[in-house]
């Protein structure tokens, strides 16, 4: 896992300084350093990372969206381990406050990231868009799995995203828009259920679009962990609450997915836990078993059923 870990770091195209950092803290891990000795590297590094997120060490590639989303995907990092080893006894809530504010405050909200999605919009911006730019796609889309997982299309402040600064309700007005379900790296990366039905006799279409299932990932740690589960939270409230010891000490929290009669075993809680979407999910949207969010809207088939009037005039747009 570490090895891996240290090799993508190794791989980032971003400069030294913040990698390293980042490096120090996995390293402190590895070697059971102190909680509050980890988190001090941790919080130097997401200070690292932030300022080349701003510019401070090559001023000249802030209009690179590639650059911007490394250096931002650095930055959450460093500040959902900082606040991992924060002294709390249920620190997720708190990692995923973070990561979603500062997704929907600085991704979602950077001109260079937002001029490439915005041109997805439209066929002429679709066929301007050049491999580079592609490659951000296709890497904002898995950054956006990592984070909310089946529960991407959550409404969150009354609004709905398809991905990054794409609004749902901007794919789908007619034939052009809802080209971007066809874009390679939507196709590829995007993990989207788009299911198709005609309507009237095969005049309109109706889609939806969901996100689908993640594919479940083996903990890393699996042999490392031993997982023990009780019925109440600290304050003594009735709730299910995991602590877990690994060669780096015990990291103890409340779940709020889990159901103690539904917990056959240390390892299937380890699997729940490693599976967990980073950006938790409201608890009324939150349902194991239940339907993913979800968008839908129509479209006119133009037919030669239709009369040469109904193809001039009918409300294709």
């Amino acid at each position: 896992m570490w090895v891996e870990l240290l090799a993508a770091l190794e791989k980032a195209d971003l400069d030294a300084t913040p990698r390293m950092m980042l490096a120090e803290g996995y390293q402190g891990i590895m070697e059971g350093k102190l909680q509050r000795d980890i988190r001090s590297i941790f919080e130097t590094a997401e200070m690292e990372c932030r300022q080349a997120y701003h510019g401070k060490y090559e001023p000249h590639r802030m209009g690179d969206p590639m650059y911007k989303l490394t250096a931002f995907q650095l930055w959450m990092a460093a500040g959902y381990w900082t606040r991992m080893f924060y002294i709390s006894a249920d620190p997720l809530p708190e990692c995923s406050v973070f990561l979603h504010t500062k997704y929907t405050a600085d991704i979602r909200r950077d001109e260079a990231l937002s001029h490439v999605f915005l041109r997805t919009s439209s066929d002429i911006g679709r066929r301007d868009l050049n491999d580079d730019e592609l490659s951000v796609i296709a890497e904002t889309l898995l950054l956006e799995r990592d984070m909310y997982g089946h529960y991407r299309f959550e409404r969150r402040s009354d609004q709905q995203f398809f991905m990054q600064s794409l609004l749902s309700k901007d794919v789908g007005h007619n034939d052009d828009t809802s080209g971007v379900l066809q874009l390679r790296p939507v196709v590829d990366h995007g993990n989207f259920v788009v299911e198709v039905k005609e309507k009237y006799d095969g005049r309109w279409r109706n889609v939806k679009v969901s996100c689908g299932d993640e594919a479940k990932l083996a903990p890393p740690w699996r042999e490392e962990i031993v997982v023990d589960v009780s019925g109440h939270d600290l304050s003594g409230r009735s709730a299910v609450c995991l602590s877990a010891w690994g060669p780096t000490g015990a990291v103890a929290y409340r779940h709020p997915t889990l159901d103690r009669a539904s917990l056959p075993s240390s390892a299937a809680v380890a699997e729940v836990i490693y599976n967990e979407p980073l950006v938790l999910p409201r608890e009324d949207v939150r349902t194991l078993d239940g339907e993913a969010p979800f968008f839908e809207f129509e479209l006119a088939n133009i037919q030669e059923d239709h009369s040469l009037f109904g193809r001039l005039c009918r409300r294709y747009i």
